[in-house]
């Protein structure tokens, strides 16, 4: 992942990319640009915003809601779970 102008640009090398969507969407979450009850993006946008495929979104959104962090519901959106606040920040690779 390299910053680019205040944005995040995912790379192809290295870590997969829905590794890497994962750790961003979390440090946003964790640093508190998502709030609990608050609707990330839909797919398509994340798609679009990272220049990713669909099945690449859906499985950091999985690996999210596989952590607790996020509630996934069908046909409304992914939104930040209840008592997000407890998590803690560290590495995820």
């Amino acid at each position: 992942m390299r910053r680019m102008q205040g944005s995040v640009k995912l790379r192809p090398n290295g870590t997969l990319l829905h590794r890497q969507l994962f750790v961003v969407l979390k440090e946003q979450i964790v640093s508190g640009r998502y709030h609990s009850g608050d609707r990330l993006p839909t797919q398509d946008e994340l798609c679009r915003q990272f220049s990713i495929s669909r099945i690449t979104v859906r499985r950091a959104l999985t690996d999210l809601q596989d952590e607790g962090l996020i509630r996934n519901t069908q046909g409304v959106g992914a939104f930040v779970s209840a008592g997000i606040d407890k998590i803690k920040r560290g590495p995820d690779f």
